[in-house]
């Protein structure tokens, strides 16, 4: 514990969070509140990260327990104050000391490991399934005094935190607000904001009460903006390629100096199949002042030399300060999916679900690239993507050409990692056989069979063939493959899966 004395009117007591490094660090949670002279601070943390268990057994725990007893007993208002498992630890330890005030930021209000899976909640099973002895876990399970109050603010946007900030409302009476544009990570963003502040002065009523929704929701709309990918330029010679980026401010204030010297516009690249991070990094504006509705260019390059083969995402968002993103304030990131193999091929440029941009064809030297802009839940893979193959045809001018007298796999591929969901791929042709029969089939890694579906290329009226498939699970290295029995000749260009 860290004690910060300033009055004996006035003193909050903060719980940190979850650090995996707090060993190494030593931080604490809200540490610069200890610089303020309204109130005292006691600052606590749980540096095994067991969501205070460790404090609550042995001789550690009576320690712990009679030790806050014995500080907030010198000061006349207490306030208990912590985040996600400081918010755990703040609510279980202000109910057993029986505090007048509680405030708990997107709070876990149990960590059984049976209830957390049984609401898909699976952020923190790797911390929580490393605590050996669990003496506490569920809060809907202690007893709260009456003259007790317990709030909880919660995220609008991570609808786990609204089902744990629910069970406590119902199970020990807490008070609950929805805040409908904030994420899980509400401290960071109360922190900026100067909000932690005006919450605890609020509380102890050293300031008049305090209306945080009127105000963060006012901060969030003077933020309001639109961010699209407006074109992309790749390099022969070079391993990178030009984001062109679009910022409008939708808000009605403009954004001055002020403001836009904090603002960063944010990269992140992702592996796609698993999220490891590869990139992260921030590019200030280049803009002093950024006017209401009138649109901004900015260019990203993105150096992709160090990447291995794979497919990739590039989340693209703005920065307020060293920790804000403004996806923490309700504003979801734009999004680029590439795949890095002989060359880097894209697709999958939306914004909240939307188009953003055209198709275009951009050339530079003697290299022409295709860039496709397609909806989300589509993929598009042509046959020069280097993803699609064949057995018994000819890959020349980025297709597949087949004579169709040699029975066998005419086209097979992509291998690519699909989500649970209904699908439907389709195979496109510059030219469909007249006749003759082949099977068209889905598989995904150790040879799992999806679907089939005969074909008869005489019954065939269209440039496609089709086949839908649904899996109730995600599944790897799903691949569409065409056998063919015998036919007349045929060119294939293309593959498109779609997700219904």
């Amino acid at each position: 514990m860290l004690l910060s004395h300033k009055t004996y009117d006035y003193l909050v007591v903060v719980f940190s969070s979850l650090d995996k490094h707090r060993v190494e660090n030593g931080k604490y949670d809200l540490y610069s509140l200890t610089k303020n002279h309204e109130f005292s601070t006691l600052l606590v943390r749980d540096v095994d990260n067991t969501w205070y268990n460790n404090q609550m057994k042995s001789k550690t725990s009576v320690n712990l327990l009679e030790d806050l007893r014995s500080v907030i007993s010198n000061y006349k208002s207490v306030l208990f104050f912590g985040f996600s498992m400081g918010g755990f630890g703040a609510i279980y330890f202000g109910a057993r000391l029986r505090v007048k005030n509680i405030i708990s930021l997107c709070p876990q209000a149990f960590i059984a490991l049976e209830k957390m899976r049984a609401i898909g909640d699976t952020r923190f099973l790797g911390s929580i399934t490393d605590i050996r002895d669990i003496v506490v876990d569920d809060l809907g399970k202690i007893s709260r005094h009456q003259d007790t109050s317990i709030v909880v603010y919660y995220s609008g946007i991570e609808s786990l935190d609204g089902v744990h900030a629910i069970y406590l409302q119902k199970n020990i009476g807490a008070d609950v607000v929805r805040l409908s544009n904030i994420s899980h990570s509400a401290l960071s963003v109360f922190n900026y904001f100067g909000i932690t502040h005006k919450i605890i002065l609020s509380c102890f009523g050293i300031v008049k009460k305090y209306d945080l929704l009127e105000d963060i929701n006012s901060k969030i709309s003077d933020r309001s903006f639109v961010l699209a990918i407006s074109n992309i330029k790749a390099s022969q010679y070079k391993s990178e390629f030009t984001l062109g980026v679009c910022l409008i401010n939708k808000s009605s204030k403009a954004w001055d100096d002020c403001l836009t010297k904090k603002i960063s516009i944010s990269v992140l690249i992702k592996e796609a199949r698993n999220g490891k991070i590869r990139q992260d990094y921030a590019i200030p504006l280049y803009y002093d002042c950024i006017l209401t509705n009138e649109t901004y260019e900015n260019k990203i390059t993105i150096d992709y030399s160090d990447l291995p083969v794979g497919q990739y995402e590039i989340y693209i968002n703005l920065k307020e300060g060293e920790k804000v993103s403004f996806e923490d304030i309700g504003f979801p990131p734009t999004r680029l999916y590439f795949e890095v193999n002989k060359k880097v091929s894209f697709g999958n440029v939306f914004f909240n679900g939307e188009y953003t941009g055209t198709p275009q064809v951009i050339c530079d030297g003697s290299q022409t690239i295709d860039f496709n802009f397609i909806k989300p839940d589509e993929y598009i893979h042509e046959v020069r993507s280097g993803r699609l193959n064949s057995d018994t045809g000819q890959i020349r001018n980025g297709a597949v050409i087949f004579s169709g007298k040699i029975p066998g796999l005419v086209i097979f591929g992509p291998y690519i990692d699909l989500p649970s969901g209904y699908y439907t791929a389709y195979l496109e042709f510059l030219d469909m056989p007249k006749s003759g029969s082949g099977l068209l089939d889905v598989i995904s890694a150790e040879n799992a069979k999806h679907a089939e579906k005969r074909i008869e290329f005489s019954r065939v009226h269209s440039n496609k063939i089709s086949i839908g498939w649904a899996i109730d699970s995600p599944q790897t290295g799903v691949e569409i493959r065409l056998h063919i029995d015998e036919s007349t000749e045929g060119v294939v260009s293309g593959m498109r899966i779609v997700r219904e």
